[in-house]
């Protein structure tokens, strides 16, 4: 009895030494693999910082997001893993050792059983790994589809920097693949230095943005030289703005100078803007500008290029997404004034700027791109160049009246903060439980998986429990050598021949059984898993909803978005396997009591000791596990950021800032998942420690019953056996269990974005118009009105037109002006809530959303067969995520092909023109009037030019029409009347030469008269040939 306590004791010791030491060790093995997650995120935001443009096309943010979100977590459970390398095979030599001594043949049978399966388990291994390769492929590309809402071995000559205000580039050649058919820039040789404007022209595709990559060292070149000052600041064509204030957007981590900053301010037209913002340049904006116009992030972005103090400027179109006022105002005072004295190199298709110029470099499209002239504006107009022949158009005039900017939209900025997720507390209700049950299908073909893992655990308990009951028996056959033992017709608790075959026959029957229902519980539960479509149908939900546009803009914002999709996941194997983790752990406690009665009251113990320490640890874990969720969406948020502005923070030398800010929120993150380790710490070792309770007192129940009774050696075996199995066992199995709250969290948070009110699909009245409608693409607009929702302010107000069928539209007007409102109100983009707009008859209202703008395109495309042939392999060339590999003004003509085939008859043009050169621009405007002269046709442009030749422009401002009609009545309203006179008397003898002054007082007029005298009065002359082509179509004319 003494041994049997100092053996019961010792076991109980070494137990509890076990717990602190396996606990303790879980700990630093968690903490070292966080670390080592934490510092393979530096590493790879330090590699995208160092990635150029040509490195990014060959990489998607998907891929870098999911490395971050996915692969790189897996550092947290490596070195916990890694030790049962070498643990496992020590723990088989000892065991075999120990099993040894009893019995040498059956352990060396058992053995060699094990080692037999060691290459199937490495070959099954394999096979895994491969299949996560092949998911980590599927993942980037899911997450980049989804953000679409980053290199080579070569060796690359690196650029001598310098100190003087000074560019050179010597025979540089550089291209965007490495494809010697595609060359982007060949044999480029210029120098620029001192406080020189650089004009750098040519059509679209021509290579001007790559010209500035290669200067900035985005773009590599493979072979040259390029000497240039270290000082140098880029704007790209799409402005990059990050969220926070408009402050910190513009000193972007610079110190903040009250005089140079007003400075600034004015010189970029920022000031009125700033006047008309809820909190003046304090106020918040979202990732990407949201709640911004074009112009507005336009000139942010040239604010915080002036106030830098850099000696070299590359501006790439700064002036594309602002109308003639602003873009006079901004070249005058900014680019011409504040910045007069650094070297500038812009990039612009505003041929009236080009007089401006100390020199113009020009760039002709083909398969070689190269410059061609180098020289000043006056030496260089007789040149009779395809690019060249649409710049030189008119002496422009120095203009430097009063800027007016109009209002400034203010439905989309807050005072605040953008807000971030919102973040629930308390329990996950079971209304998610049961979406998410309905989700993944049949709960029958469920109950079915479930049963399996449940007659797999009572086979193998009763494995167990058989063989316990075999050894009493043996037992007693030696304590008693009974005489019964050769009598066959005694019950089988007796010793016989016939008792020993039934035993072995029942150990062959429970083994057989156990094998069938184990296999057919990991088929069943394989094909459960596989089959059900949770996965599929939670994404689809998520996904193909009408509400991803206002969601995007609105709410979640894309960053929120991205972060649901690339982590929010459910670890769907381990969801299904919590309730048969739970039985296994209910039929050891069973079999432990049915070795005794008596350890049902230690049992009925620690079940209350569950349920307590269960409880207390959910209040917390639940809570850390969205707080989790939550802060590791600025994570991602960052990276989306940096990425967009790469070219810009290298630039500016401020990569040190961006790391150092991703630091801050990847250590956020830090903080919450190391609470949460140690929370889950605290949980298993208080589960432990109830194990050790449980055990003790099953002890003492073993040693009590052995003083005052007798109690087999094999139900003492077993009940140390089972009640020692529960100390891992049970703290895995309420860990899971808690972890089914935990991670429907993340079922939670998708289901949340899934159950967003979407926009409104069905109209109260839905209406089935013919099938070929809108036959005509007759559009009117009836007092309409819309308000964002955010916002009391009306984007839009009375807005009454009748644009009759066929007719080309031209709007414009100045920044936040209402101009877009117009087109998202045609697409039910925002709801009107006053009036209506009717197309052919109909209100638009009254019909589903997608066969609404399946009925509207979005513009034409000319001109794209130089660019497909360009790109090397045609049609079948792959374009980069977010047409990284093609210019801003090719991505816009990529953009207008879409609509060519569609057949519509309503046709909406929104800013798709702005970054393409002047002889594009005009033979698209050509296209659109040829091919597309019976549509309907709405432009929503900057230029002029682009609409002073439609049948009507609408003037837009403060969200109301101002004017509208034709341009030429707006212009000249007299000379239009006595054109229109004598062409009822002599229509072939009007003359459309003659040299016009505008006598219009309106606004069209004032903003014509902003591009100076000699290009106003070309737009007039155009707009007067256009007025005389088109006396003959009464139709045409409002």
């Amino acid at each position: 009895m003494i041994r049997a306590i100092i053996f019961s004791f010792a076991f109980i010791l070494n137990t509890i030494v076990t717990i602190i030491v396996v606990n303790i060790s879980y700990w630093i093995l968690y903490r070292l693999g966080t670390r080592v997650r934490i510092a393979a995120c530096g590493l790879i935001f330090k590699k995208v910082l160092r990635l150029n443009q040509k490195a990014l096309g060959c990489s998607t943010t998907g891929q870098i997001i999911n490395l971050l979100s996915v692969d790189a977590q897996c550092f947290d459970n490596t070195f916990l893993f890694v030790h049962y390398l070498w643990i496992g095979p020590v723990e088989t030599l000892i065991t075999f050792g120990l099993m040894s001594q009893i019995t040498l043949v059956p352990s060396l049978i058992t053995v060699g059983v094990i080692l037999m399966f060691i290459p199937v388990q490495f070959a099954f291994n394999r096979a895994y790994g491969k299949s996560r390769f092949k998911a980590a492929d599927v993942t980037d590309q899911r997450i980049r589809i989804l953000s679409d809402i980053i290199a080579g071995n070569d060796h690359y000559p690196e650029v001598n920097n310098s100190n003087e205000q000074v560019v050179e580039l010597t025979n540089v050649c550089s291209q965007w693949q490495n494809n010697l058919k595609q060359i982007t820039l060949n044999s480029i040789n210029f120098k620029a230095c001192g406080r020189e404007l650089i004009g750098i022209i040519g059509s679209v595709g021509s290579g001007k943005s790559s010209l500035l990559q290669t200067i900035l060292g985005e773009l590599p070149f493979s072979s040259g030289n390029i000497y240039r000052s270290p000082s140098v600041a880029y704007l790209p064509q799409a402005a990059w703005i990050f969220p926070g204030t408009i402050r910190q957007n513009i000193l972007c981590n610079l110190p903040f100078e009250s005089d140079r900053y007003a400075f600034v301010l004015k010189a970029t037209s920022l000031d009125v803007d700033l006047l008309r913002f809820p909190e003046g340049d304090k106020t918040y904006v979202g990732e990407r500008g949201s709640g911004l116009s074009g112009g507005q992030k336009a000139r942010i972005a040239l604010a915080r290029t002036a106030y830098s103090r850099q000696e070299v400027l590359l501006l790439d179109d700064p002036l594309a997404a602002v109308d003639a006022r602003v873009s006079n105002h901004l070249f005058q005072k900014c680019i011409c004034g504040f910045l007069s004295d650094r070297l500038r190199f812009l990039v612009t298709h505003q041929h009236q700027l080009l007089p401006y110029m100390d020199r113009i470099l020009i760039l002709k499209e083909s398969s070689i791109r190269t410059i061609t002239t180098t020289g000043s504006y006056e030496s260089i107009q007789t040149i009779k160049s395809s690019v060249f022949d649409i710049y030189v158009v008119g002496e422009a005039e120095r203009n430097n009246k009063t800027i007016d900017n109009g209002n400034i939209p203010e439905h989309h900025l807050s005072k605040e903060p953008i807000p971030g997720e919102n973040l629930r507390h308390g329990k996950v209700g079971w209304k998610y439980y049961l979406v998410f049950g309905r989700i993944t299908g049949s709960f029958r073909y469920l109950i079915i998986t479930l049963l399996m893992f449940v007659f797999t655990t009572v086979v193998y308990a009763t494995f167990d429990l058989w063989i316990a009951r075999w050894i009493r028996i043996v037992d007693n056959r030696n304590k008693t050598n009974s005489p019964l033992a050769n009598d066959s017709s005694h019950v089988i608790g007796t010793w016989n021949w016939d008792d020993n075959y039934v035993n072995m026959y029942i150990i062959i029957i429970l083994t057989i059984l156990l094998v069938f229902f184990s296999t057919a519980r990991t088929l069943l539960f394989f094909k459960f898993c596989y089959s059900s479509q949770y996965t599929v149908d939670l994404h689809n939900q998520s996904t193909v909803r009408e509400n991803f546009l206002a969601v995007a803009s609105d709410l979640f914002k894309l960053r929120l978005i991205c972060s649901q999709f690339s982590h929010n996941h459910v670890n769907y194997l381990m969801c299904c396997f919590r309730m048969p983790c739970l039985s296994l752990v209910v039929t050891f406690c069973a079999v432990t009591v049915i070795s005794s009665y008596w350890a049902i009251f230690p049992a009925i113990i620690l079940s209350i000791l569950f349920w307590v320490i269960r409880g207390r640890y959910m209040c917390l874990s639940r809570e850390l596990r969205r707080l989790e969720a939550v802060a590791r969406t600025p994570v991602l948020s960052w990276i989306n950021i940096t990425l967009q502005g790469l070219p810009c923070i290298r630039a500016s030398g401020d990569q040190s800032f961006h790391l150092n800010k991703f630091y801050d929120v990847v250590n956020s993150h830090t903080d919450v998942f190391y609470m949460n380790l140690a929370a889950a710490l605290w949980f298993g070792i208080r589960l432990d420690l109830s194990c050790v309770i449980f055990i003790t007192c099953v002890s003492a129940i073993c040693l009590i019953l052995g003083i005052y009774s007798e109690i087999p050696g094999a139900n003492v075996g077993l009940m140390f056996t089972y009640s020692s199995s529960l100390i891992g066992l049970f703290q895995w199995c309420v860990r899971q269990s808690t972890e089914v709250e935990n991670q429907m969290v993340s079922v939670e948070r998708a289901i949340e974005y899934v159950e967003l009110e979407p926009e409104t699909t069905d109209a109260q009245e839905t209406l089935q118009p013919d099938s070929d409608w809108p036959s005509r693409g007759h559009i009117q607009f009836k007092d309409f009105g819309l308000r964002y929702a955010s916002s009391d302010t009306w984007a839009l107000k009375n807005i009454n037109l009748d644009i009759r069928p066929g007719c080309k539209v031209g709007i414009v007007g100045r920044t936040g002006a209402g101009k877009s409102s117009i087109i998202s109100a045609l697409f039910r983009l925002v709801e009107g809530e006053q009036g209506c707009i009717l197309i052919d008859g109909v209100d638009i209202k009254r019909l589903q959303l997608d066969y609404l703008r399946k009925r509207i395109a979005v513009i034409s495309q000319i001109q794209l067969d130089k660019t497909v042939k360009n790109l090397g392999n045609g049609l079948d060339s792959l374009i980069n995520e977010g047409g990284s590999n093609l210019s801003i003004g090719q991505r816009q003509l990529f953009a207008l092909s879409r609509a060519i085939l569609s057949g519509s008859r309503i046709l909406v043009v929104d800013e798709a023109t702005s970054n393409v050169d002047p002889s594009t621009d005009f033979i698209i405007q050509k296209t659109l009037r040829s091919i597309f002269k019976d549509v309907t046709v709405l432009t929503v442009a900057h230029r002029l030019h682009t609409v002073i030749d439609n049948e009507i422009v609408v003037v837009m401002e403060s969200g109301e029409v101002i004017e509208s009609g034709h341009p030429h009545v707006l212009l000249n309203p007299d000379l239009a009347e006595t054109d229109k006179k004598n062409y009822n008397v002599d229509e072939n003898h009007l003359s459309t030469t003659d040299d016009i002054q505008i006598s219009g007082n309106g606004p069209l007029a004032k903003l014509v008269k902003q591009y100076g005298d000699n290009e106003s009065r070309n737009l007039a002359q155009i707009a007067r040939k256009s007025f005389i082509e088109m006396l003959g179509n009464e139709d045409a004319i409002l």
